[in-house]
């Protein structure tokens, strides 16, 4: 085996070399620290930023439906309930920016929908001239009620953010899972939230979100033949116009009104819901690319 002999300057040579990428390798390596706890407090602070927004716009809604209980004519009605829907509306958009994966904000997030799409309901009945009734006021107290005790659990866990419990600097030390990088007062803070939230009223309304409708089953499909996830791709082809080629079963949904969930591409995305009973076309959805115009606004 030859040996290889190095000079007294060769070696000082090659250890500069190793200690000058040893050092270039650790300034990339801190830099790439920085970059990313800078990222996770730009997350984080994000996540606090929503959640204070979310607080004013719960505390908005409770205010409103308070106003609603004092309101003597339909013009007045119409004005507060279009402010609690349009609260709800900017509730809902800010409980979107919270991460929720494994359903932490489900609840809070079913309570707002439906006090809004109800009194959007409420207000567009109002606008077109009806009287609230006992009925319609008791609903706003009860919804009142809920809104009050969910504002005030927002209050306190924003309150204690902004004390510094828990700390944004806390999810530095996260996983980097984005419910993680949730500071930790903050997560204590909406789990809290969801248990002590009241149960949602039940709503009797015309409104997708009406509790009564939930128990009622659709009457074009009773007694209707079931049918199989064969037939169901066939019932889809056939509403849609497009080739059964195209399409294909992703499984059955159950629930009060079980579907077969056919899927498939012509031109984007395309699926569709098949009651399994009947097979009547439920759902249907196209992700394709909208082009330029082929009719006019007032052909339309």
């Amino acid at each position: 085996m030859e040996k290889i002999n190095l000079s007294r300057r060769g070696a000082v040579r090659a250890a500069a070399f190793l200690l000058a990428a040893a050092a270039v390798m650790g300034g990339f390596i801190y830099s790439a620290h920085l970059r990313e706890a800078r990222l996770r407090r730009e997350i984080t602070a994000g996540y606090s930023r929503a959640f204070s927004e979310l607080t004013d716009c719960v505390e908005g809604m409770r205010v409103s439906l308070l106003n609603g209980l004092c309101c003597s004519t339909p013009e007045m009605m119409c004005r507060v309930c279009g402010e609690v829907s349009s609260e709800a509306d900017g509730a809902r958009m800010l409980l979107g920016m919270l991460p929720s994966s494994d359903g932490s904000l489900e609840r809070t997030a079913g309570f707002v929908t439906r006090v809004g799409d109800y009194c959007d309901y409420i207000a567009r009945r109002s606008a077109a001239g009806y009287r609230c009734g006992d009925e319609e006021y008791d609903a706003l107290r009860t919804l009142s009620d809920a809104a009050a005790s969910l504002s005030d659990e927002l209050i306190a866990a924003d309150y204690a953010l902004t004390l510094g419990s828990g700390g944004i600097m806390a999810a530095e030390d996260a996983a980097g899972n984005a419910d993680d990088m949730l500071p930790s007062g903050l997560s204590s803070g909406i789990q809290k939230m969801e248990s002590d939230l009241p149960d949602v009223p039940e709503l009797m309304y015309d409104g997708p979100f009406s509790r009564h409708i939930e128990g009622k089953k659709p009457l074009f499909i009773e007694g209707a033949e079931e049918i199989d996830e064969e037939h169901a791709i066939d019932a889809a082809a056939k509403y849609t116009g497009l080739s059964r080629n195209v399409l294909r079963s992703a499984g059955r949904r159950d629930g009060n009104l079980p579907v077969w969930t056919v899927e498939g591409y012509s031109g984007g995305p395309v699926s569709a819901e098949v009651t399994c009973a009947g097979g009547a076309v439920l759902t249907w959805d196209s992700a394709r690319s909208v082009g330029e115009s082929v009719i006019t606004a007032d052909e339309a």
